[in-house]
This record gives structure tokens, sequence and C-alpha cells, in this order.
């Protein structure tokens, strides 16, 4: 191919296939793609000045296609993803410049589907989340940053479903009972203070797991 600037590109004034190469002052090659009729096609990479790699994207009709990555200057991972034609599909990892996770998200389609977690700084897991086709299903778990549970529970489709608990972060448990597709049913136990309160929420009082539950994040978060 030949080599074009980009101020030729950002005119069109390109063939139906060219190749781009730009370089820093040190020779040292700074960026490498290819253009098909003015779009991204191909491996695309960049490097920093030391010649360590920044990030690498493949293209298929200007669109992100199969595995992306980004790295930071110290050669750990930022961030790696699958695309499939411009739509995330796949695991998407990110990092610290420590190596430590940040997070773990699977995609389907463009749509969060498989776990979810999430990371503290210190490296403990701050929540596990579980997805379909974008909407919160299954198992849903957060931690305070010791590695103690704050919340267990589960979702069906996107609703509250099932046995719930909130807990202090001695692990002592602040606030329990149970959903029906996203409404709190039956009897809920409370306890703050050493003092204890059971209510059943279908009647008369539905508001009160809510209110327990904002007291709850008061005192904890």
């Amino acid at each position: 191919f030949k080599q074009k600037t980009a101020y030729e590109i950002s005119l069109g004034l390109v063939g139906s296939e060219m190749c781009i190469r730009d370089r820093f002052k040190n020779g040292q090659l700074m960026k490498r793609g290819k253009y098909k009729k003015g779009k991204k096609e191909g491996r695309w990479s960049e490097w920093y000045e030391d010649g360590a790699l920044a990030n690498s994207f493949g293209y298929i009709d200007d669109k992100p296609n199969g595995k992306c990555l980004k790295k930071y200057a110290n050669g750990e991972k930022q961030i790696e993803i699958m695309y499939n034609y411009g739509i995330k599909s796949g695991i998407e990892k990110e990092w610290n410049e420590n190596g430590i996770p940040i997070y773990e998200n699977n995609w389907k389609d463009g749509l969060k589907d498989g776990a979810q977690i999430i990371w503290a700084g210190n490296g403990l897991i701050l929540s596990k989340h579980r997805y379909s086709k974008g909407m919160l299903h299954g198992e849903y778990i957060d931690y305070y940053k010791s590695g103690q549970k704050s919340i267990v529970g589960n979702y069906r489709f996107g609703k509250k479903h099932g046995t719930w608990t909130y807990s202090y972060k001695d692990g002592v448990v602040a606030l329990s009972g149970n959903y029906r597709n996203g409404d709190p049913k039956g009897s809920w136990f409370w306890i703050r203070a050493n003092k204890s309160e059971m209510v059943n929420v279908d009647d008369p009082d539905k508001d009160w797991v809510t209110k327990r539950i904002r007291e709850w994040e008061r005192i904890y978060n």
C-alpha cells in the first residue's frame, strides 16, 4: 500500500484500500491500520513511544470486531473485550495498572448475559450479579470491602424473587425476608441495636421493607 497522511484521509483522498502508518519522532511506530473504501478494516494497533503495545482493535466495515485490547504503559492489560460486528459479545474485562481486576462482564448480542463481577482495589470481590438477556436474573451478592457479604438475594427476569438478606459489617443479619415477582411478601425480620422486630408485610404496611433497607443503607453506606 502507498502510505498517505491523516490529512489526506480526512479529505477523502484515498483509494479503495490504503494503509496508514504514523511514527514518533524517534522512528517508533505509533499507529498502523488499513482503510477500505474510507472505513477501518482489519487489525488496527497503536504503540507507546518505547514500543510497548497500547491497544489493538479488529474492524469490519468500520465496526469493532473480534478481540479488542487496551494496555497500560507498564504493559499490564487495561481492557479486553470481544465484539461481533460492532456488538459486544463474549467476555469484557478491565484491570487497574497493578493487574488487579476491576470488573468482568459477559455479553451476548449486545446485552449482559451471564456473570458480572466487580472487584475492590484490594482485590476482593465487591459484587457478583447474574444477567439474562440484559436483565438481572439469578444470584445477586454484594460484599463489604472486608469481604463480608452485605446483600444476598436472587432476581427473576429483572425482579427480586425469593429470600433476601441484608447484613451488618460484622456478619449479623439486619433484615431478611422474601420477595415474589419484585414485591416483599410474608414475614420479614429486622434487628438493630439488639432490638428485633418481625412484621408481616402483606398487610397493612407494604413500604415497611423499603424503609428498613433505607435505614440500613444510611448506617453502612
